[in-house]
């Protein structure tokens, strides 16, 4: 199955682990009994029988309990590991709005194409390609300087990918007006599929 549950019990004195986050699981927390300390960045909070806390995958905010108590604490603690297939539909989807966007001449879909992108960032932030997507889709909507950001983003996670060298300097080109570092960039795009082959 793509998630566990876990019944933990907590002696005192006893932290649940490190302090840690997910990349790719969310993850939720339930105290039965007892009194736990959660230990956020944002500090510490008291949890008791009944409380709950949930942490989404992705976000570099370390966590862990404590139990500060004289008594033993249980809780379950639910992981959910994301299937990386989610990322790759959210992509598709992102791109097949971003073309009916170009095609129909409307906003609507460019804006969806926007939050299928976004979404495919939230659960993976290192796809050079959601970052291309997002780059041609605000390029679209006419929002220059986010377009050209996000063509930055996607070469720096794939300076190595001709399609990365090609979005920068389409956007270069159209929306800045670059003509020479966009063909400069094209040419590092071309060079960089000639190297693959």
């Amino acid at each position: 199955t793509a998630f566990g549950v876990n019944l933990v019990t907590l002696d005192p004195g006893v932290w649940s682990s490190q302090r840690h986050w997910h990349s790719h699981e969310d993850e939720f927390v339930w105290v039965l009994e007892g009194e736990l300390v959660l230990v956020t960045d944002a500090g510490e909070q008291i949890l008791r029988a009944g409380d709950c806390a949930g942490f989404k995958a992705g976000v570099r905010d370390g966590h862990h309990l404590q139990n500060r108590s004289d008594r033993a604490a249980r809780f379950l603690e639910r992981a959910t590991l994301l299937d990386p297939r989610y990322v790759a539909a959210h992509i598709s989807l992102g791109w097949a709005l971003q073309d009916k966007a170009e095609y129909v001449g409307l906003v609507e879909p460019a804006e969806k194409a926007l939050a299928a992108f976004g979404r495919a960032l939230e659960l993976h932030p290192s796809s050079a390609e959601a970052c291309r997507g997002l780059a041609y889709t605000l390029l679209f909507l006419r929002r220059d300087d986010e377009a050209l950001a996000a063509a930055r983003k996607a070469l720096s996670l794939s300076p190595g990918e001709a399609a990365a060298h090609q979005a920068l300097a389409r956007v270069l080109f159209v929306a800045k007006g670059e003509f020479l570092e966009a063909a400069r960039s094209y040419a590092e795009g071309n060079d960089a599929a000639s190297a693959r082959r």
